[in-house]
């Protein structure tokens, strides 16, 4: 009967055979077959001894993969991202802060209507003498960007005026651009439409209350009696305080 060799005596004869053959010898006596998978913990591991190539092409993949949130602006070199590194429509205004944003950070020319929304700026965005003529288009702003009321008055009733006579009619209640301004200290410049016999015929206007004008029509040189009948004007009133 044979006995079945103790494991003290597994142990010194594998020593041996190391000692005899050194560490290819144990190489070629321990592969990985003879290693239990999972087995082997980070504590028999030794430290350094793993590089790229020994781990799965999984794990190499995770391995350069930039974790989300793990760049913050500390990690970020001054103008290290620049407009081509930036996905169209990846900023908008909620990642922009308060007053984070001056003019030597908007290139020239950068921002153009497409990039405003509508309403997007209002009178208190613009400082004071920051727009002049050049940034106005010729021909871009209408009666109701340059005064305080604007409009028709409505049929006044100037029936007839003789020769070398005036009339003077009130208009009813005007309607400002903005509610709470008042005309008693702007200019007001009315003109007729175009069917208006305007040939030696003089019109002025001026205002009379908070909210009325009063439009002045002579006869300097037209007809004896000249017929207006009941006569719209457009008028617009400037700020002059």
């Amino acid at each position: 009967m044979h006995r079945r060799p103790s494991p003290a005596l597994v142990v010194a004869l594998l020593a041996l055979f190391v000692a005899l053959g050194g560490p290819a010898q144990a190489a070629r006596l321990i592969t990985a077959k003879d290693v239990k998978r999972n087995s082997l913990t980070g504590k028999q591991i030794k430290n350094g001894s793993l590089s790229v190539a020994d781990l799965s092409k999984g794990g190499q993949t995770n391995l350069r993969r930039t974790p989300d949130r793990s760049i913050t602006t500390a990690k970020l070199g001054l103008g290290a991202v620049t407009a081509d590194r930036l996905a169209p429509n990846a900023v908008s205004g909620p990642q922009v802060a308060d007053d984070s944003l001056g003019g030597a950070d908007i290139a020239a020319n950068a921002i153009g209507s497409d990039e405003i929304a509508p309403n997007a700026v209002g009178g208190a965005d613009i400082a004071s003498g920051a727009i002049d003529s050049g940034e106005i288009a010729d021909g871009g702003l209408g009666a109701r960007d340059i005064g305080r009321f604007t409009g028709m008055t409505g049929a006044l009733p100037f029936g007839t005026i003789n020769l070398g006579d005036c009339k003077s009619v009130a208009t009813a209640s005007l309607t400002p651009i903005v509610a709470g301004q008042s005309l008693l200290d702007d200019v007001v410049v009315v003109t007729p439409q175009a069917s208006f016999p305007s040939a030696g015929l003089a019109v002025s206007a001026k205002p009379v209350s908070a909210s009325q004008i009063e439009v002045t029509i002579c006869n300097v040189d037209g007809p004896a009696i000249l017929n207006l009948g009941d006569t719209p004007l457009r008028y617009v009133s400037f700020d002059v305080a």
